[in-house]
């Protein structure tokens, strides 16, 4: 289970990387929606996590039940929200010579 929620959690840092050098935000922008992403990217992804356990255990018979002590393995893309962030923020727009033209 630990192993579907880290292959979301390196899977949302890729696609945080991805939006970031996609965008041209700048300023407050950049900010306000690197914040607003970061949180639907790890609300998305701790969703997908929890689906594909479900399919894993349900369908697969591959993976063992879910328990309340164990349903934290579910959240790890919420805790990697923080991140995502950073990884936006940092991230500059990538820009090449036809965009520059």
């Amino acid at each position: 289970m630990a192993f579907l929620a880290l292959m979301a959690v390196f899977g949302g840092c890729f696609l945080a990387f991805r939006i970031a050098r996609l965008s041209s935000w700048s300023g407050a922008a950049k900010f306000i929606g690197a914040t607003f992403l970061a949180v639907v990217l790890g609300i998305g992804l701790t969703f997908v996590t929890g689906v594909s356990h479900n399919i894993c255990h349900g369908v697969l018979k591959m993976c063992i039940a879910t328990t309340d002590t164990t349903i934290y393995d579910i959240v790890y893309p919420l805790y990697a929200i923080p991140l995502y962030w950073i990884i936006m923020l940092t991230t500059g727009a990538s820009t090449t010579e036809e965009e520059e033209s």
